[in-house]
């Protein structure tokens, strides 16, 4: 089966603690090709030396940025995938994640935006619980997030209809891009 590449954005800044896990998670997804890029925000601590020990299975820059948004959105303009999504340095996938959201974006070729379970972990991949999904309803979704931000990818051409993320917001920038997605 010929399935489409997926274009993975991380946002990262002094998440050293984190980071590796973050990599290791998705480079050893069974779905290949995975277009994997990390923009870093000038960290000081150790990230810059995972990145290096992992360079030649990602693409990674470090420098001072304007936060968040800002770095997922030097990604969505940088990325070449079909469909693309971001996972901030402290979040994993499960195994086989990125091979089914292939296959389910691959059998429905209609479908431009899927999001499935998360679940809260903490710094020993233990599980706090789960994340509140719910199914896609867009009155609810204008009350409460029920999309958990690395459980959505969406196929390339969601950018040039609904645009980038809010650079000026720092928190729930998510939140707003879903509510323009909504509509």
């Amino acid at each position: 089966m010929n399935l489409p590449t997926i274009s993975l954005i991380t946002p990262s800044y002094n998440q050293g603690k984190f980071i590796e896990r973050t990599l290791l998670s998705i480079l050893s997804q069974s779905h290949k090709p995975v277009e994997y890029l990390v923009y870093d925000g000038g960290s000081n601590d150790q990230t810059v030396n995972i990145l290096k020990k992992w360079e030649a299975d990602l693409t990674w820059q470090s420098e001072p940025d304007d936060g968040q948004a800002a770095a997922v959105n030097k990604g969505l303009k940088a990325c070449s995938g079909e469909i693309i999504g971001w996972i901030n340095s402290d979040d994993t996938y499960n195994e086989n994640a990125l091979k089914n959201i292939a296959i389910a974006f691959n059998n429905n070729p209609n479908i431009d935006v899927i999001y499935g379970r998360a679940l809260h972990i903490d710094e020993n991949d233990e599980i706090i619980n789960e994340y509140g999904t719910a199914y896609w309803d867009k009155a609810l979704l204008l009350h409460q997030c029920f999309i958990c931000q690395p459980a959505l990818l969406f196929r390339r051409k969601i950018i040039q209809r609904v645009g980038l993320l809010d650079e000026g917001l720092n928190f729930c920038m998510d939140y707003e891009y879903w509510i323009r997605l909504s509509k």
